[in-house]
């Protein structure tokens, strides 16, 4: 049994639709959140996906990007919870589940690291994550 899980972080189609910068950078990135997922599974480690459903623009559910990535291979066992702040434990329901199966170590990953992977991380540690 295993004390780790991966959080993979906001990696949804709305952020396709954001106004964000450059995206030369994005292949070696999905590429190398491919191989981290690979990975996690490959030691037994959960992977856990977390969507940003927001009030308005591509994150608003109505809008039909709050869906994964084309380039991300969900499993039918791995969990889907949706956030409504910025760190993926607050009122997302995913706390409550990493505890009931004694996961108390995170690996964060996925879009936006200074803010919902970063914010996550703060968050965590300061629940004793």
């Amino acid at each position: 049994m295993t004390d780790t899980a991966l959080l993979v972080i906001d990696v949804q189609r709305s952020f396709e639709h954001m106004p964000y910068g450059s995206t030369s950078d994005v292949p070696a990135w999905q590429e190398r959140q491919c191989a981290l997922i690979d990975a996690a599974r490959a030691r037994g480690w959960p992977v856990v996906f977390v969507r940003h459903n927001g009030r308005s623009g591509p994150c608003l559910p109505a809008s039909g990007h709050v869906t994964l990535m084309d380039f991300v291979e969900r499993r039918d066992e791995e969990p889907v919870f949706d956030k409504r702040v910025h760190d993926a434990l607050t009122e997302s329901g995913l706390e409550p589940w990493l505890r009931e199966r004694g996961l108390s170590r995170l690996l964060i990953s996925g879009i936006r690291t200074e803010q919902c992977c970063e914010t996550t991380a703060r968050v965590a540690s300061d629940l004793g994550f």
